[in-house]
């Protein structure tokens, strides 16, 4: 017979044997699960805080990308994505994310579409270009 069975009976029911460490009683087990049950919303919250913090941190980066790959362009859509980048990352550090939430995201996304339009058009224009002066060029755009 193991040695945590020995003299185990009814009576006993209010300690429960955990591995190596000592006996504890029922009400300390109840007292630590309430515990944790009450910090599951807090605990929660935190990881939430972490997950926005690395989608924010994936964000600017692909931000800062864009905008280092687009700024030659040096249209109105790409000062205004700056700008708005440079609020959003404020307001990321002075932990504003209400505001973020709220309003500053929805202006982020607005702006880096304008963006990608005007970085189309810039494409698009060069690609007209290139055919105008060179009009014996032919696209094959057929799958292989």
């Amino acid at each position: 017979m193991p040695e945590w069975l020995k003299g185990m009976d009814c009576k006993s029911i209010d300690n429960v044997y955990i591995g190596s460490n000592p006996i504890l009683p029922i009400f300390e087990i109840s007292k630590m699960i309430k515990d944790a049950e009450q910090n599951s919303s807090e605990d929660k919250l935190k990881k939430s805080l972490v997950n926005i913090t690395y989608e924010f941190d994936n964000l600017f980066e692909k931000l800062e990308s864009v905008l280092k790959y687009c700024i030659p362009l040096k249209t109105l859509s790409i000062q205004y994505l700056e700008e708005l980048f440079k609020i959003v990352k404020k307001e990321y550090k002075n932990n504003q994310f209400e505001n973020i939430s709220n309003q500053s995201l929805k202006k982020l996304q607005g702006a880096f579409e304008m963006v990608l339009m005007d970085y189309f058009k810039h494409e698009l224009k060069e690609l007209s270009t290139e055919k105008s002066s060179n009009s014996n060029t032919i696209i094959d755009v057929s799958e292989e």
